[in-house]
């Protein structure tokens, strides 16, 4: 996967907050979709409750996203069907990898740091698993 984040949107979340307003639509439309593949016009028809938007604005789009390697796609006829690279959550990983590889030197652990108090203070269940993780992690590696 060569799909490298460009820049954040500070304030937002999710999808949003790694993509532009647009992109993160259409790749949630795309992997809510059951679909296996999904053609241009399905997008635009998901989208138009929301928005009244081109045929060719998202057709351009989802190209830009298929460039960036984080959508599939292949020619049916005149047609592309598309497909995510990549699930919802694997998506958010990269992100977040992404984000913390480009801190410079030495605030990685200040980053790392700054994670665990904000989990533990919100919530208690969610700093278990994250300790579980750890140690699952751990176990996985040899107890490295």
């Amino acid at each position: 996967m060569s799909f490298h984040l460009k820049q954040l949107f500070p304030g937002q979340a999710g999808t949003r907050a790694a993509l532009h307003e647009l992109e993160a639509a259409v790749m949630d439309v795309i992997w809510d979709s059951s679909a296996e593949e999904i053609a241009v016009r399905e997008v635009v028809r998901s989208l138009r409750p929301e928005r009244d938007l081109a045929y060719t604005t998202v057709m351009t789009t989802m190209d830009r996203l298929a460039k960036r390697e984080l959508l599939l796609r292949r020619k049916e006829g005149r047609a592309w069907l598309y497909r995510p690279a990549m699930n919802r959550d694997g998506f958010l990983a990269l992100v977040a990898r992404e984000t913390l590889d480009s801190l410079p030197a030495g605030a990685r652990s200040s980053a790392l740091a700054w994670f665990v108090e904000e989990v533990s203070s919100a919530d208690e269940d969610e700093l278990s698993r994250l300790a579980e993780l750890i140690e699952r992690t751990r176990a996985r590696r040899g107890g490295e």
